[in-house]
């Protein structure tokens, strides 16, 4: 109340020098004064109280709430000294704190729960799951030590290898080859295609040039024969 004493220390003064008016102004500014600050203490003791029961249950869940409680120590700190509007503000940012926590960290469970789920559904279809345990196990280390945030994005990536072992985009039960990236199938199926065409076309090129070797000595076996032909007629006519 030291502004509102101040003003009515004032509205005394000036009633005792006969300043009625004067009196009256400022006593009626002390009044409201009053009332305001009452108003405000009153609104941060009950922030103060509800951040207070949120953190409490919070703790009986085990969660993490530090940073809950030191914002929470802060309000009241604030309130001790009669600054409560900033009171009510650290009061609710404990409040906001804890319950983005609350929040943050059943997200956080619900997404480990999944990915253990997918692990163990995968391991029966004879799946190697060591890469997605790992990560596994790191969320579980984050969400342990109050890092539920982390421990959402580990459990999450864990869930989406487990479901797409080789990370080809192609969950695994609709992945001919689970294990293998596809874009690898698909290079290692090129690279055979250009072989399987340079074999064809060696092929086609030495076909080629043994029909090309047998059609010369074709002719050449004609053209041998025509000449035989032609020295027989050449000396039969010469016995003529």
């Amino acid at each position: 109340m030291a502004e509102a004493e101040s003003l009515l220390s004032q509205a005394e003064q000036a009633y005792s020098i006969g300043d009625y008016s004067r009196a009256l102004e400022l006593a009626e500014e002390a009044k409201a004064k009053a009332e305001a600050t009452t108003e405000e203490a009153q609104s941060a003791e009950n922030t103060i109280a509800e951040a207070k029961s949120v953190i409490s249950q919070e703790k009986l869940n085990g969660l993490d709430t530090a940073k809950a409680e030191t914002l929470l120590s802060q309000a009241e700190q604030a309130y001790s000294i009669g600054d409560y509007n900033r009171a009510i503000g650290l009061a609710e940012e404990a409040k906001a704190k804890a319950e983005a926590t609350t929040e943050d960290a059943q997200s956080a469970e619900n997404t480990i729960a999944e990915a253990k789920s997918v692990i163990s559904q995968e391991k029966l279809n004879g799946l190697d799951m060591a890469k997605a345990e790992a990560l596994l196990s790191q969320a579980e280390q984050a969400y342990s030590i109050g890092d539920y945030s982390r421990a959402f994005e580990l459990a999450e990536e864990a869930k989406t290898l487990a479901l797409d072992i080789d990370s080809d985009g192609i969950p695994n039960d609709s992945d001919f080859a689970p294990t293998i990236k596809n874009v690898n199938i698909y290079a290692g199926a090129a690279v055979l295609l250009v072989v399987l065409a340079v074999v064809t076309r060696s092929g086609l090129k030495w076909s080629g040039r043994r029909r090309i070797k047998r059609q010369e000595e074709k002719r050449s076996r004609e053209k041998m024969k025509q000449d035989i032909l032609d020295k027989i007629e050449e000396v039969t006519g010469e016995e003529d």
